[in-house]
């Protein structure tokens, strides 16, 4: 029988395709990336399903256009950021198909309740909802689960990337999906 891959989606914000070395020859130096492209998938021809956060977050989450799950904006007052509940995320169809799930870093598809990452899929979730106010001092914005987490001065990136290898190093006896979400180079 065959073994179920794990698989590692890695979202980063406003990172654009001619940042990477790769691509860029030579202006930048990613050389992590670039094995990443060189040893794993390399898609060429993939479009976001929006230029807007949000949107284009549920989209990849979920398959679908986006204005279909319910979230049109970045804003949550009136709940444009929320993904609808009757939407089914990557994260529920990896968990049914026996995998552990994780979530490290932004999430952005609405928060409070059921429109928590961890009731959307997603096994261990240590994830902000949009925008955090400094790399370093996030204090109260990103949570465990619902728990508040303290920055202690980590930066922002740093403690996402621990997080990940935690969760790949905690689940490395079965498959697994992992949803890797950073936040730079977006600003701050």
């Amino acid at each position: 029988m065959m073994q179920k891959p794990n698989v590692v989606q890695i979202v980063v914000d406003d990172m654009g395709f001619g940042d990477i070395e790769y691509y860029n020859y030579g202006l930048t130096e990613t050389p992590h990336i670039d094995s990443l492209i060189r040893d794993g998938i390399e898609l060429t021809n993939h479009y976001s399903g929006s230029a807007i956060c949000s949107p284009a977050r549920a989209s990849l989450l979920t398959g679908r256009y986006p204005h279909r799950t319910g979230v049109i904006d970045t804003m949550a007052v009136g709940g444009l950021d929320r993904m609808s509940l009757r939407e089914k995320t990557v994260a529920e169809y990896f968990k049914a198909g026996g995998y552990a799930t994780g979530l490290m870093g932004k999430w952005h598809c609405g928060a409070g309740g059921d429109y928590n990452p961890h009731n959307r899929g997603f096994d261990h979730a240590w994830w902000f909802s949009g925008t955090v106010k400094s790399y370093f001092d996030w204090d109260g914005e990103v949570r465990r689960k619902d728990q508040p987490e303290t920055s202690g001065g980590r930066y922002l990136t740093d403690a996402i990337t621990d997080e990940a290898i935690d969760f790949v190093e905690q689940n490395s006896d079965q498959p697994f999906f992992l949803h890797l979400a950073h936040f730079a180079p977006h600003g701050p």
